[in-house]
């Protein structure tokens, strides 16, 4: 699992620097801490993944698949691209029981809901310019949404590396 410390730190500071600058300025302060946390996480959950490949796949052929599969997955929807690629990186047996675990917690509804969230803010963060009409949330609302889907992530890490 990648280490929160440093996005944690990041978020942090363009909430500092968000708050002292003027309105104009503030808006990059925004759009640039939506996008470091959702590239963050992309990094975190492919990670989850590597994890496990370096430790049990063993054979070339077996590594140039996770590779490839791995390689195809572009975003951090969790049924679109997280899920896919670790079903296919663990077996679909194994994302089961990580997944039931998860439901009976409410914790998988939560992650799949602020996923979205933020999807549909970096798409608008990353897809458009910043003009006088543009708004993204605070920096501090960013820090809520990792502080919210960093335990799950950190579940589900904990969970793979004990298969």
């Amino acid at each position: 699992m990648v280490v929160k410390k440093h996005i944690l730190n990041n978020i942090q500071k363009l909430d500092r620097l968000y708050n002292s600058a003027p309105t104009a300025e503030a808006t990059y302060y925004s759009k640039l801490a939506i996008i470091e946390l959702c590239g963050w996480i992309e990094h975190s959950m492919d990670n989850i993944a590597d994890n496990f490949a370096t430790r049990h796949l063993t054979s070339t052929p077996f590594r140039d698949m996770y590779s490839s599969i791995k390689k195809g997955t572009y975003g951090f929807e969790y049924k679109k691209n997280f899920r896919k690629m670790l079903s296919s990186t663990i077996g679909l047996h194994n994302m089961q029981s990580i997944e039931l675990s998860l439901t009976t917690t409410g914790e998988i509804a939560i992650l799949e809901a602020t996923l979205s969230s933020l999807k549909t803010l970096r798409d608008n963060a990353a897809h458009t310019f910043i003009d006088a009409t543009t708004t993204y949330q605070a920096p501090s609302a960013t820090k809520s949404q990792l502080l919210i889907i960093y335990p799950i992530l950190k579940k589900i890490g904990q969970q793979v590396r004990s298969l």
